[in-house]
């Protein structure tokens, strides 16, 4: 199962019999760019540049696919593997619907990062890389789940940065949800998978299937989730032995800025280079195209005078594939 890449997401779930599995109808929905309409973060799946978001509802069945529904299930989630070390600070979500029938406060989701340290079954069996551990959890309230819009992310941020190793796993448990409350998260349509068997599942009795393994509809279904993980900037920096699609980045004079940022990048393998910078909100505020580069470590300058105070993520692109970092403009 190892990669040399990071990629992953997660996905939907069922405790009755795999006979009685409803797919449900899919949805179309305006793409989420990764290319210029929102922030995005250091991992993710490939298909998620070339898929058709949906929003699955398992109609006539009280909920969702991707998230809440009357078969019992509890969690969402997707394994990632990382060419190197690293460590997450927030989850990004685009949640596609959501119910709020109870107006308890005390109704959340639980964003989690996992370690692969459990037991789960894949289309070849019982293995031991599983979602397991929980090394951080943030509860997200249904009033914080932003479904205002389509292309809105729901962000759940972690106190301290939160070291992930080599594999871990980033989803939802909603198991904590009052009854009648549901959400639901926006997948690409089935089939447009790159990278199979990364999609994991936790059903009533706490066991975990890949989404393949868990048989829904007549056949194997197979999609990927629009979840993000964003990296600390410690770590994937130039000049150390890991990266992230291909690409390392260092702020030279650190994250903080009032004026010019050196950005610092490393070229792992030859390609296509891109710079682009969102705001909190998602808008493009900078982009610049560097061409095709070799092998090796470049700078820009890049500033951040006129900028309104806040977060910003830088993203270096290499043919597409992106490593983003936060900067914070004061």
């Amino acid at each position: 199962m190892k990669k040399t890449l990071l990629f992953g997401l997660f996905a939907g779930a069922a405790s009755m019999s795999m006979a009685q599995k409803n797919v449900g109808t899919a949805r179309m929905l305006e793409p989420m760019r990764t290319d210029g309409s929102r922030a995005i973060d250091t991992v993710y799946m490939s298909s998620l540049d070339t898929g058709n978001p949906v929003l699955y509802g398992v109609e006539n069945d009280g909920g969702y696919m991707f998230g809440t529904n009357t078969y019992g299930d509890k969690a969402k989630v997707q394994q990632f593997l990382l060419d190197g070390e690293a460590g997450a600070t927030e989850i990004l979500f685009w949640f596609g619907a959501k119910s709020d029938v109870s107006g308890s406060p005390a109704s959340v989701v639980n964003a989690n990062l996992y370690a692969l340290d459990g037991a789960g079954t894949t289309l070849s069996g019982e293995t031991n890389y599983a979602p397991g551990t929980v090394l951080a959890t943030v509860p997200l309230t249904l009033a914080e789940i932003d479904t205002t819009s389509t292309l809105t992310f729901t962000v759940a941020q972690f106190p301290n940065t939160v070291y992930v190793g080599t594999e871990f796993a980033a989803g939802f448990d909603f198991s904590a949800l009052a009854a009648g409350d549901s959400v639901a998260l926006v997948s690409t349509t089935n089939g447009e998978v790159q990278f199979g068997e990364f999609t994991w599942e936790k059903w009533s009795d706490d066991t975990w299937y890949t989404l393949p393994a868990a048989g829904w509809g007549s056949g194997t279904f197979d999609a990927d989730l629009y979840i993000f993980v964003v990296i600390d900037d410690e770590f994937v920096g130039v000049g150390e032995n890991g990266s992230l699609n291909n690409s390392r980045m260092s702020f030279l004079n650190g994250n903080i800025s009032n004026g010019n940022v050196l950005v610092s990048y490393d070229v792992v393998e030859a390609g296509r280079m891109n710079l682009m910078v969102h705001n909190s909100r998602g808008q493009v505020v900078t982009e610049q195209a560097f061409g095709t580069q070799g092998v090796g470590n470049y700078t820009y300058t890049l500033s951040t005078e006129g900028w309104a105070p806040g977060n910003y993520y830088v993203t270096i692109k290499n043919n597409g594939r992106p490593l983003t970092k936060k900067l914070v403009v004061r």
